[in-house]
């Protein structure tokens, strides 16, 4: 099934728009992409939605470990479940 699509012009200035083009595009995501996220995240909640971030801070540790080999395998899910009850 095809969408019929419509174009939405925006003007913003420069620095923010290059400045969440970088966001966007480490989180994966090019400019089109993420505003139509917004606007559907919108549509389905009847608000003004939608928090992505890197939180750079937050994931440091985890990078880290993945860095130094610090992390740890599974066989089964039960198995997780079992080790995250006993965190």
């Amino acid at each position: 099934m095809s969408e019929e699509k419509a174009r939405v012009n925006v003007r913003v200035d420069k620095e923010t728009k290059e400045k969440a083009a970088k966001i966007y595009k480490d989180l994966g995501l090019d400019m089109s992409t993420a505003v139509n996220m917004f606007l559907k995240e919108t549509v389905l909640t009847d608000s003004v939605p939608l928090k992505l971030n890197l939180n750079y801070d937050e994931n440091e540790e985890a990078r880290n470990d993945v860095k130094n080999g610090n992390t740890r395998k599974f066989k089964n899910i039960n198995e997780f479940n079992d080790w995250v009850d006993n965190i």
